[in-house]
């Protein structure tokens, strides 16, 4: 739809001390606005767990369409390779509370866009990216979910937000991600309490070397206990304080937030029978099958699918099948392994399956 007006709807969630905007004390607050920069569309929730002087001019949210001329400066902050601005919706969002707007927050906030401008997918690579004060775009995703397409990151400070297409490796990613948050710990070390600190090192290090062996749940588990470590801490031992006049640094957000992304892309670089192929992209994620082999297209590869009749189940009907082509030649659905010969190897593959549902595919 065309729109030739910039329609803003603010509406401000205001609870305890900051209902009369004049008290220094905190309490959850959300703010959602509206945007409609033509021909896109746009909806913009900024939520606190502990926040001050909260509303639409205090929190000073823009949303625009990204001009021909800004584009290249644009581009030239993302990633080298593998992450692009969709052509469907080359929108920035910009969050730059003016610094005597006395907006003030705790801990991190949570940031989600929603809009009808690109579709939802549960594979999908659009990821939501942020910005500091003109520098890199990095990926802050922490979820994203239908609602059109709906993505959610924490912050633990405020500037500019794109969704863009990240079609880089997620192992990659991840490896990245590790070095940020390490890199983070490094440079705020003297505002963390020192027993803090090795706590939090010593849950990396672990998160680390147990992604290095492909252990993705053990290492979600320690990201996790790193998230909550920081959480739990007191302004005294990791400073957890931001304000629009951003005087002081806010360590414990910037902290949590690069752990939460952290573990939203653990899940997206599980490989769980590493044959090189994510569980997401895999359609038979329990045994190995590099060459996603699938003869009847129905999303589960051959290997893991002696479903012959279609009916949800591995049973005597299948086997009867797979007697009835025994010796066979051909790359067909009762060939498991797909080397061209139904035979001893695919009936032994077949007799593991016995009794099971076809899968799993693709989650």
């Amino acid at each position: 739809m065309i729109r030739s007006t910039v329609l803003i709807i603010a509406i401000a969630v205001a609870q305890g001390a900051f209902a009369r905007g004049d008290l220094p004390g905190r309490a959850p607050g959300t703010l959602t606005q509206n945007f409609a920069p033509s021909p896109y569309s746009v909806e913009v929730t900024a939520d606190f767990a502990e926040v001050s002087n909260l509303s639409a001019s205090s929190l000073g949210l823009t949303a625009q369409v990204i001009s021909p001329i800004d584009m290249p400066g644009i581009v030239l902050r993302l990633p080298a390779a593998g992450v692009t601005i969709p052509a469907a919706f080359p929108v920035i969002v910009d969050i730059t509370p003016p610094a005597l707007g006395g907006l003030e927050f705790e801990g991190v906030a949570m940031v989600i866009l929603d809009t009808p401008d690109l579709p939802y997918s549960p594979y999908s690579r659009l990821r939501l990216f942020s910005a500091h004060d003109g520098g890199p775009f990095v990926d802050i995703t922490e979820e994203f979910s239908e609602g059109s397409y709906r993505v959610r990151g924490s912050q633990g400070e405020f500037s500019e937000f794109l969704i863009v297409l990240d079609e880089r490796d997620p192992a990659a990613i991840v490896t990245t991600k590790f070095a940020r948050l390490s890199a983070l710990i490094a440079t705020h070390t003297i505002a963390i309490d020192d027993t803090v600190e090795a706590t939090l090192t010593g849950l990396l290090s672990s998160a680390q070397a147990s992604f290095t062996v492909n252990d993705i749940d053990a290492a979600k588990v320690d990201i996790a206990a790193f998230e909550a470590a920081v959480a739990a801490t007191t302004s005294g031992q990791v400073p957890n304080l931001w304000r629009s006049l951003e005087d002081v640094t806010n360590v414990n957000g910037l902290l949590r937030a690069a752990a939460g992304t952290l573990y939203f892309s653990l899940e997206d670089a599980r490989d769980t029978d590493l044959d090189g192929l994510y569980d997401w992209q895999d359609n038979c994620r329990d045994i190995a099958n590099p060459a996603q082999c699938d003869t009847d297209g129905d999303g589960f590869g051959n290997i893991c699918d002696g479903d012959f009749d279609g009916n949800n189940i591995i049973n005597s009907f299948d086997l009867t099948a797979m007697r009835n082509a025994f010796g066979s030649a051909g790359v067909t659905d009762t060939d498991l392994d797909c080397d061209g010969m139904t035979n001893s190897f695919d009936l032994s593959l077949f007799r593991e399956l016995f009794g099971s549902p076809p899968g799993p595919g693709i989650p």
